[in-house]
């Protein structure tokens, strides 16, 4: 292996983590940036609700973190975009008769795109081989990056579409975690370290 985008193809698995995590990388990356855009827009204090959206991105980030290293990589992904989902469709769905809890649905919209969006960074270093873990981190924050470029023309469509839209996408997340395949190898490896 020389690190190259030959050696990602050659082996399905690593195709496969591939293409998953670039697809989580272009939502945890759209979202996070929709919902900054789409925070001007949204009904109610726009200082609360920034105050409310920023606020959640310090623990999202230590606690996601910390879930990572406990539960694994499957388990913490949907739990954040399942966070993200409910904050989403509830703002969707609740947003103009509860405007006084507009800031908690942001809490947990941008807590679980935020979580999401450290777990990418995590994940790319321990499902790859670190001969090709480069490789794949660019070609994900390529793909991120370059998605990302829509997220303010869609933040200026016609509410609710852009929170609709935000809803579908951290749903499509939640669902292609579930099918990352990790290396029998390194779960063997950790399993021969913990009985020792």
């Amino acid at each position: 292996m020389t690190g190259t985008i030959k050696d990602i193809v050659r082996v399905r698995r690593h195709l496969i983590n591939l293409i998953i995590m670039t697809a989580l990388w272009i939502v945890s990356s759209f979202d996070y940036y929709l919902l900054n855009f789409q925070t001007k827009h949204i009904e109610g204090n726009i200082f609360l609700n920034t105050f409310s959206s920023s606020i959640s991105e310090l623990p999202a980030t230590i606690i996601s973190g910390l879930m990572y290293k406990k539960l694994g990589l499957k388990t913490t992904l949907v739990f954040w975009f399942s966070n993200a989902f409910v904050g989403g469709l509830c703002y969707v769905l609740f947003g103009n008769s509860y405007q006084s809890l507009i800031p908690v649905f942001l809490l947990f919209a941008k807590g679980g795109v935020t979580g999401t969006f450290t777990i990418c960074y995590l994940a790319n270093a321990h499902i790859f081989p670190a001969i090709i873990a480069g490789t794949a981190f660019g070609i994900c924050n390529f793909g991120a990056k370059t998605t990302t470029i829509l997220s303010p023309l869609v933040a200026e469509v016609e509410p609710p579409i852009p929170m609709i839209l935000f809803c579908v996408t951290t749903f499509l997340g939640c669902i292609l975690s579930l099918f990352i395949r990790k290396d029998p190898s390194r779960s063997g490896a950790k399993k021969k370290e913990e009985k020792t």
